[in-house]
């Protein structure tokens, strides 16, 4: 009842600024300053706990630490045998967006890590739109490199932790082996895609909130940073319909990841729901672009 009155008034509202275009720009200043807060403090969805869930026997609860200090939550899953992955979740969301994805590979003997990033779930600090979350990524990289017995490391990140993976593993050779979901090529495009109807004044409230939170759209650039990942193996997955980065964008993703990058567009998807459209097909990707990496990197090594 609460939601269709507020969007009835949003109706209203928009009516109005219709026929005042003053007041049109003052009232989406004031939306973007609220989005641009929302941008750094995303609602927390509860992580479920661990106990009498059958399909996590064998996790168990860790923490870490990023390196400005953040208190990071999550839980890991040792393999059988030397390669783990780790995996990083989108925007509002927390570790158990992964699992569909981690779980087929736990299967198959991966060490896997699923963990809440900053601002999300239970761990501690701010959202801030993939550039301090890139720290957390290179500290679950440290935790599960710290593991007994692990050789060898691969990421993966769906939107916001897409993102986050690519940056962190651009700075980071430990990361084998990098698959990236969903994620725009710089914030910055990210923001004018969501907030551009709302006009340039939202847009640029957005940001400078954002700012305020020691947040800068401009540096969050996965674009100019992804090449570095090459001559890794980098799996890119985008939906057909995303409405955040359309498929040209994505093509433009793998261009600047060089040949070592190989782009799955998934037909008629939007944004992350790939399971929904073509259930199971994403895991069956998963294992198999994992396998075959941690398989080249035996024989290069000679193991």
């Amino acid at each position: 009842m609460a939601s269709d009155r507020a969007r009835r008034n949003w109706r209203r509202a928009l009516w109005v600024t219709a026929a005042f275009p003053p007041l049109a720009a003052v009232l989406f200043a004031a939306r973007g300053a609220w989005k641009g807060w929302e941008e750094v403090h995303p609602p927390r969805l509860p992580v479920t706990s661990l106990p009498g869930r059958p399909e996590l026997e064998g996790f168990r609860d860790v923490s870490f630490r990023a390196a400005d200090g953040v208190a990071l939550r999550g839980w890991w899953r040792p393999g059988a045998g030397d390669a783990a992955v780790v995996f990083a979740h989108g925007w509002g969301a927390n570790r158990e967006q992964m699992l569909s994805q981690a779980l087929p590979l736990a299967a198959r003997g991966f060490g896997v890590l699923v963990f809440d990033l900053r601002g999300h779930g239970e761990s501690g600090g701010r959202a801030s739109g993939g550039d301090r979350e890139q720290s957390d990524v290179a500290a679950a990289t440290d935790f599960v490199a710290g593991e007994p017995g692990v050789k060898w490391v691969g990421a993966v990140g769906f939107s916001l932790g897409g993102a986050a993976v690519g940056l962190a593993a651009a700075a980071d050779r430990r990361l084998r082996a990098i698959a990236v979901e969903g994620a725009t090529p710089s914030l910055d495009d990210e923001l004018e895609v969501e907030y551009r109807a709302g006009g340039p004044a939202m847009v640029r409230s957005v940001r400078a909130v954002m700012r305020l939170f020691g947040v800068y759209p401009r540096r969050v650039r996965l674009i100019d940073r992804i090449g570095s990942l090459a001559p890794r193996p980098v799996l890119l997955v985008y939906g057909e319909r995303d409405w955040l980065t359309e498929p040209e964008e994505a093509e433009r993703i793998r261009a600047a990841a060089g040949p070592s990058a190989t782009l799955w567009v998934v037909p008629g998807a939007g944004h992350g729901d790939f399971e929904t459209v073509v259930p199971g097909e994403l895991a069956r990707r998963l294992v198999s672009f994992f396998e075959a990496a941690r398989a080249s990197d035996r024989r290069q090594r000679g193991d």
